[in-house]
């Protein structure tokens, strides 16, 4: 991950700057905190309106490889104010580059305002082992989960 900047932020007397979704430079004045992460099956809203996640693991299981997986990766961020760029990476063990996200732009007008962010993925995990999501904020890391992926005998 080592040389990934983002062009979208800088530092200008001082003060952050970063590019709404409309393109125009908005100060920012507090870097948000990711309060959750978490790899599912899948995320519906209910008929209120509510966000409901299915299947949360940590872990995929496979009797052959390659294989390829669907799921989602829901993070939420909070108690921030600015324009920023959330984005996810996943590693192998090797810590190689399997999967990199497009950079998605989301802006926090009022410090206790939450905003999730949903990607469903389709990966092909080519062996066994550890592999990790990354979470990046404005390019920089800001959390690394681990996610086990391992070979299981074919139930009988």
């Amino acid at each position: 991950m080592e040389g990934r900047g983002n062009s979208h932020t800088s530092r200008i007397a001082g003060e952050q700057h970063g590019v709404s979704e409309s393109g125009k430079a908005v100060a920012i004045l507090k870097e948000p905190d990711l309060f959750c992460t978490l790899t599912c099956d899948d995320v519906r809203r209910e008929a209120n309106g509510k966000g409901m996640l299915i299947g949360i693991f940590s872990n995929l299981n496979s009797i052959a490889f390659p294989f390829a997986a669907e799921f989602h990766v829901f993070s939420g961020w909070s108690n921030g104010i600015g324009a920023y760029e959330h984005q996810t990476l996943i590693l192998d063990p090797d810590e190689s580059l399997l999967f990199e996200g497009e950079p998605i732009p989301f802006t926090l007008r009022e410090e206790h305002q939450r905003h999730y962010v949903n990607e469903r993925l389709r990966i092909e995990f080519a062996r066994p082992g550890r592999h990790f999501v990354t979470i990046l904020l404005g390019g920089q890391p800001r959390l690394t989960l681990s996610l086990d992926v391992r070979e299981v005998e074919k139930a009988p």
